[in-house]
């Protein structure tokens, strides 16, 4: 089960079966690194907004952060809201203590 949102399917979220191993071994053998591609050779089923919002009903799964910067780019949320802070993902500042 593949989530897809409005800026496509979300492989890294995905549950795949046993079963999909050899094709993902294979692919990468081959060099297939972004799984994305990879999809195509597998049977999946792409869970879409009207069931995966159950449980996200924001959608920030889908967010693609690697750094704190990426929060400050005036991204926004669905729905309008203003853009994510990096505390909400667990970001802090330097020389700051949690507790």
């Amino acid at each position: 089960m593949v989530p897809a949102t409005a800026q496509g399917v979300q492989p890294l979220h995905a549950v795949y079966h046993r079963s999909s191993i050899p094709v993902l071994r294979a692919a990468l053998a081959s060099g297939g690194y972004r799984l994305r591609d990879t999809l195509g050779a597998l049977r999946i089923r792409e869970v879409g907004a009207d069931e995966w919002s159950r449980a996200d009903p924001t959608g920030r799964f889908a967010v693609n952060v690697n750094r704190p910067a990426d929060l400050d780019r005036g991204g926004r949320r669905p729905g309008g809201n203003p853009a994510y802070s990096p505390a909400e993902f667990g970001f802090r500042k330097e020389g700051h203590e949690d507790g």
